[in-house]
């Protein structure tokens, strides 16, 4: 089974959001504008690939690197078959 998670589906904080069951930690890899959103890879344990929006890339500081917390929604996870 692949399960595929749609990067703009993806939320990235600087701490772990209370009550979310799908998050983990990871710190910034790269932070690639393209256009109107930011391509942002955390590597952990999975790596993971969001999209945000400029204006979060500044609120959140993302383009600073380090530590972050990744979540998504289960709603958000398509699933194949193999």
């Amino acid at each position: 089974m692949l399960a595929v998670i749609a990067p703009s589906a993806v939320s990235v904080h600087r701490r772990p959001e209370t009550g979310e069951p799908n998050a983990w930690p990871g710190r910034i890899g790269t932070v690639d504008l393209l256009g109107d959103r930011v391509r942002v890879l955390v590597e952990g344990t999975p790596p993971i690939t969001a999209e945000v929006t400029p204006s979060a890339v500044d609120e959140r500081k993302l383009d600073d690197g380090g530590e972050v917390w990744v979540s998504f929604a289960a709603r958000a996870i398509t699933a194949y078959p193999p």
